[in-house]
């Protein structure tokens, strides 16, 4: 018996063994909702594999990937049942927070106040970075589209806490926005609590003529062209529109050493109609200015020294969306705004 699967949902690499010299690579694998493990040996610096499980064997069509994982680039090169990973520094290529298309982690959301925030951020300040884009503590701002459908069974499916669901939204982090501005088209999928963000890069001027014509960017490199793919199928089998506008101010901490990440959103506003990336207005998605969203990016548990702060400042983790929040603030009449609009 032979499966077919036409795509490969995520596949997660992770390190054992030292991580000055790692010996083998642990790849997770996720394909038609069914998941792998298959942990392998380091040789010359390639991994070359068949995917098989049991008695059946997966062909996979080709397709490109890169994950940033312990300051190293894994190119996945997918291609008649083998795939190849091969294995860049990554600090040559200057990647930062926003360069890289690919995050693959675990994602904890807290609802803390102002108050803990002041006191976190200086004891964070001793162990993890400011992201180059929140330079001395101060914030940026990101804009986001979130698509849905008519009904809203994206954002309905994702509040029902599936094993597997997922988002699809536009994001940029500048205002105003020209033609020739930086936009990202960001798949994000989460499976058994494991987050799986891809993205493809454009300017604005491309991605609003996608959205109008559906003509796809016109990408030259080969994984953009398969992530877009992705997208565009997203878009077509949940006939997806913009669904709610979102736009909050972050400041961000990272470590140098992993994949720890700490973001701090506050100032959260939604909007359900007018659903463009060229104005900035709408309604406060949290009951107070004094709330802050945190969010704790890792690829595996917590550092020793933040369990004990945070358990100390008694804060702890809970399930929260930005555009779950918008969608039942919308559905209990919460807010003055109209109902969500589709133009």
């Amino acid at each position: 018996m032979m499966v077919h699967p036409t795509w490969i949902e995520h596949a997660t690499l992770t390190f054992g063994g030292l991580r000055s010299n790692p010996t083998e690579l642990r790849v997770h694998i996720m394909s038609q909702s069914l998941f792998y493990q298959i942990t392998l040996r380091l040789s010359n610096n390639i991994f070359i594999f068949s995917l098989r499980k049991n008695t059946f064997t997966y062909f996979l069509k080709s397709s490109f990937s890169i994950s940033k994982s312990m300051d190293k680039i894994y190119t996945i090169f997918m291609h008649d049942g083998i795939i190849i990973i091969s294995m860049k520094n990554s600090s040559c290529l200057g990647l930062d927070s926003m360069d890289i298309r690919i995050f693959n982690r675990y994602e904890r959301k807290f609802i803390i106040t102002k108050n803990q925030m002041n006191e976190l951020i200086p004891f964070l300040s001793r162990y993890l970075d400011f992201d180059p884009y929140s330079r001395d503590g101060k914030h940026y701002t990101i804009y986001n589209l979130y698509f849905d459908n008519d009904d809203f069974s994206v954002i309905r499916n994702s509040i029902a806490k599936p094993k597997y669901k997922e988002k699809l939204r536009l994001r940029t982090y500048d205002y105003p926005l020209t033609d020739t501005s930086q936009v990202f088209l960001e798949i994000k999928k989460k499976f058994q609590g494991r987050v799986n963000k891809r993205r493809v890069i454009l300017d604005y001027n491309h991605a609003k003529n996608y959205l109008t014509t559906k003509e796809l960017p016109p990408f030259k490199d080969y994984h953009d062209v398969q992530m877009m793919k992705e997208i565009d199928y997203f878009m077509k089998i949940h006939k997806a529109k913009p669904g709610a506008y979102i736009r909050y101010n972050r400041v961000a901490l990272h470590s140098i050493h992993d994949e720890l990440r700490i973001t701090f959103d506050h100032e959260l506003t939604y909007r359900t109609k007018e659903l463009t990336l060229d104005k900035i207005d709408g309604f406060p998605l949290l009951p107070s200015e004094s709330y802050i969203l945190m969010e704790i990016k890792s690829d595996q548990n917590f550092p020793l020294w933040l369990a004990r702060k945070l358990s100390e400042l008694k804060i702890y983790s809970q399930s929260f969306s930005k555009y779950g929040k918008a969608y039942e603030k919308y559905i209990g009449g919460l807010n003055d705004d109209v109902p969500f609009i589709h133009d």
